[in-house]
């Protein structure tokens, strides 16, 4: 990549971007596994020296398998520069997914999956998926946005009652919430926030570059942490990632142990984003059974079911998936079959 401000500039003045796309939250997936060799293929498209796209692109090698992703997930779509003429955005598209087969064919990637960014991000109704032209096929997935452009009163009646109750909760056990951001978070609190999440996996999960990341990104205005306790006691913390307008539920954890739940961490939030000017607040992907595509378990719905009674809307988030090797596809297809034929048989 020739320049992070060029392109992290590029991203700001686009209509369709969001924080996925920056070169803060590249480094971030580069330094996010402790096991995964990862290599930074992304590319700008140029005529002369006129920025026409952006496209984001990270080989990962884990368990000896290549792919172009995010974390082994999708990777945000490129985007073209605004106001070209039909002719030129063709050609410009063209020669992207000509360059993107190109480099998974010469680093013998297995697959490449692409998302593009939620519709209530770009605030664009009609964003056409580019990447259906190319053969390649769309996966099914949803997510649950919360619209906080609303009155926080129309909001908090759209909480879910259960949840709405360990609010009530955690305000009986006089609990107390703490929002740290880049006039308030310091080094320590990171620690203190990284010690947590470790406990609460019983294991280490990430190197620690990420949570230097996670830092500068309070620092720079793009993350909150959320704290609560009582008395002296951590029980849980929630980290969000905000860019534009836009907020997403990152990262969560919370003792075992703890008599409360995070919910008022979320309240505390959503005010707080507001105040700043946020409109929406993603709270996540939204799982209900296993399919062909992913195989989910218990877990997996009783996180979707806590994100989605915060009052969010269904939003259809769908990707599109490309395999670089055709004699790979019906593997493929037919070991995923076998995985959904084995998960509803139980």
């Amino acid at each position: 990549m020739e320049s992070k401000e060029d392109w992290d500039s590029f991203c700001m003045n686009h209509q369709g971007s969001w924080f996925w796309h920056t070169t803060t939250w590249m480094e971030y997936t580069m330094n996010s596994s402790l096991s995964a060799c990862k290599e930074n293929l992304s590319f700008f498209v140029k005529k002369k020296e006129q920025i026409l796209a952006i496209v984001p692109l990270i080989k990962e090698k884990n368990d000896n398998v290549v792919t172009l992703s995010y974390s082994g997930g999708p990777l945000p779509a490129p985007l073209v520069r605004a106001g070209l003429s039909e002719k030129e955005n063709k050609a410009v598209e063209t020669a992207i997914f000509e360059n993107i087969k190109i480099q998974g064919i010469n680093h013998q990637a297995l697959r490449l999956q692409m998302r593009l960014s939620n519709a209530k991000i770009s605030e664009v109704s009609d964003v056409e998926p580019s990447y259906l032209k190319y053969n390649y096929y769309e996966v099914p997935s949803y997510t649950s946005i919360l619209n906080i452009s609303k009155s926080f009163d129309l909001i908090f009646t759209g909480i879910h009652p259960k949840h709405r109750q360990s609010i009530k909760q955690a305000q009986k056990f006089l609990a107390v919430a703490r929002i740290y951001d880049a006039n308030s978070i310091s080094s320590g609190t990171i620690k203190q926030f990284k010690e947590a999440y470790f406990k609460a996996a019983g294991k280490v999960t990430r190197p620690q570059k990420t949570f230097d990341i996670l830092y500068d990104m309070i620092m720079g205005k793009r993350g909150i942490l959320l704290e609560l306790s009582i008395g002296s006691e951590i029980h849980s913390y929630i980290y969000i990632i905000y860019y534009k307008k836009y907020a997403y539920y990152a990262m969560a954890c919370s003792d075992a142990e703890s008599p409360i739940g995070s919910h008022i961490l979320h309240v505390e939030a959503i005010k707080y984003l507001k105040d700043i000017g946020v409109t929406h607040y993603e709270l996540g992907e939204q799982f209900y059974g296993s399919s062909p595509y992913y195989e989910v378990n218990d877990k997996l719905v009783t996180i979707s079911k806590f994100k989605k009674r915060f009052g969010g809307a269904l939003v259809s988030q769908p990707f599109g998936e490309y395999v670089f090797n055709k004699s790979e596809i019906a593997p493929i297809w037919n070991q995923r079959v076998d995985s959904y034929i084995g998960q509803i048989d139980r």
